[in-house]
């Protein structure tokens, strides 16, 4: 119990008062896991977790258990999730970030535009961008497999970063307080989803996740005819393509490839949005 809260708990919610870790955190975390090939290990962390705010319960440290509601990733229905969101569902996904305002409505714009991870993008801190050469490096020590990346900005990534306020004496470019980096993701859909649901007839985008952004992006630049292995690269993910030996051998940043991926993916969204800008949402049926 205490190797897994170690490796999977411990470098991600460190320092942060345990009533402040919601349901949001635990699901970001398990897929996590079950994204590196490991669902076994995410439903033992999942219930150890379980285990641990079970007794902060017991103990009055905080009113609830953000676990108990997290879906066990090895049950049938969960073990495979491909939710992604279509065309439509982005753009009404899309308004309703922009009635959010800042900082959620930005930080998740960021996130579909650069398919990075939730907890990457929330805490990206100024001194990570050079916007005059368009490139944010995320450090080795906040990337999820410890190596340091770099995203190759868009210009509309670059537009809505443009319009960020930057508190006095922050570092952080999302943030609330200006001591630390945005927390609350869960609050902040719910929110999201009760404007969905006034803007699409009162009618919810069905069974999504933040974490379904990430592969929409990927899915997307499929469609795009993006080699996997350029989008491999621009989401920082390690798999098939560069495991092995071919993962030793082929050191090819691609870094060429994954500016031009960026750019097309942003400029699709983009004529998505100009396309429904000016009209009311696509009314989607739930299903």
């Amino acid at each position: 119990m205490r190797r897994i809260l170690e490796k999977d708990a411990l470098p991600y919610w460190r320092g942060r008062p345990i009533e402040s870790i919601t349901s949001a955190d635990v699901v970001e975390r398990v897929e996590a896991i079950v994204d590196r090939g490991r669902p076994v290990a995410a439903s033992r962390f999942r219930a150890w977790c379980s285990k641990l705010f079970s007794y902060a319960v017991k103990s009055q440290l905080r009113p609830d258990n953000p676990a108990r509601g997290v879906e066990d990733p090895v049950e049938p229905s969960t073990l495979r999730r491909d939710r992604r969101l279509g065309d439509d569902e982005l753009m009404l996904v899309w308004q309703a970030w922009e009635k959010l305002g800042y900082p959620f409505g930005p930080l998740f714009q960021i996130l579909v535009l650069t398919g990075q991870r939730l907890r990457e993008v929330a805490q990206a801190r100024w001194p990570e961008f050079d916007l005059r050469t368009g490139i944010w490096t995320i450090p080795g020590a906040r990337a999820k497999n410890g190596t340091e990346h770099r995203v190759a900005l868009s210009e509309p990534a670059l537009a809505i970063l443009a319009t960020i306020p930057r508190l006095s004496r922050s570092s952080f470019v999302f943030t609330t307080t200006g001591e630390a980096p945005v927390s609350g993701f869960s609050k902040a859909k719910g929110r999201l989803d009760k404007f969905i649901v006034e803007a699409n007839g009162g009618q919810p985008l069905p069974d999504w996740r933040l974490h379904d952004l990430r592969r929409s992006f990927v899915s997307g630049c499929a469609r795009l005819r993006i080699p996997a292995e350029v989008v491999e690269r621009a989401i920082n993910h390690v798999s098939e393509s560069f495991g092995g030996v071919r993962g030793v051998y082929n050191v090819h940043a691609y870094e060429d490839e994954r500016r031009g991926a960026f750019e097309a993916w942003a400029a699709y969204v983009m004529r998505l949005h100009s396309r429904d800008s000016g009209r009311p949402a696509a009314l989607l049926a739930a299903s």
